[in-house]
């Protein structure tokens, strides 16, 4: 049997930048869904809102809890994955923006 190559700085550097890069578009996912919450009164889109919100960080959390297990370090990440497609038309602002951008997330995802 031949054992499994030592990670090199370049591996461990490349896989702790896209974990974190994960756990950070995760987060910054439940927080702009958290902050929405704030724009509506319907009490179904409140709940729904934070139901969501709640997955997202925990998706987050989990994304942390693999990098502390394997062992990789922390990386401060300034732009998570929805901010490229922020590059080719504006951020949602709005509450319809939002749930249509969340769907085309998540329907990307599946």
């Amino acid at each position: 049997m031949i054992a499994p190559a030592a990670p090199t700085a370049d591996t461990t550097r490349a896989w702790s930048w896209k974990l974190n890069w994960f756990r950070q578009s995760e987060l910054d996912g439940a927080l702009l869904l958290g902050r929405m919450v704030r724009s509506t009164d319907d009490a179904y889109l409140i709940a729904a809102l934070t139901r969501h919100c709640a997955d997202e960080a925990r998706h987050s959390l989990l994304w942390s809890q693999a990098i502390a297990a394997a062992r990789l370090p922390a990386v401060r990440i300034h732009r998570p994955y929805q901010s490229f497609y922020w590059d080719q038309s504006p951020p949602p602002r709005t509450l319809p923006e939002v749930l249509v951008v969340t769907h085309v997330f998540e329907q990307r995802v599946d």
